[in-house]
């Protein structure tokens, strides 16, 4: 699988869970017996603001393959149950 484009090594796929931030205050959660991030969407732009809301994220890793699940229209409970399926 390292030679396979599409897969990142395991410590990629640690450092875009543990250091890379998808938002705000991350919280942990556990997907399967992985850690996990998970953001809350953002606040809703002021009229006019051309900055869109940020969406809500999950984040973790399954030895070399890096998950992100994103949706600027679900909640991250919703975003968690979602990646929970995966499994």
């Amino acid at each position: 699988m390292k030679n396979n484009p599409h897969f990142e090594t395991e410590t990629e796929a640690q450092r875009l869970v543990f250091e890379v931030s998808y938002g705000t205050a991350p919280g942990k959660t556990r997907i399967a017996d992985y850690e996990a991030r998970v953001y809350e969407r953002g606040p809703e732009p002021e009229p006019g603001d051309i900055d869109p809301r940020s969406p809500a994220v999950v984040v973790w890793y399954d030895g070399e393959i890096f998950f992100l699940v994103a949706s600027d229209q679900l909640q991250s409970d919703a975003l968690v149950r979602i990646a929970r399926s995966l499994y």
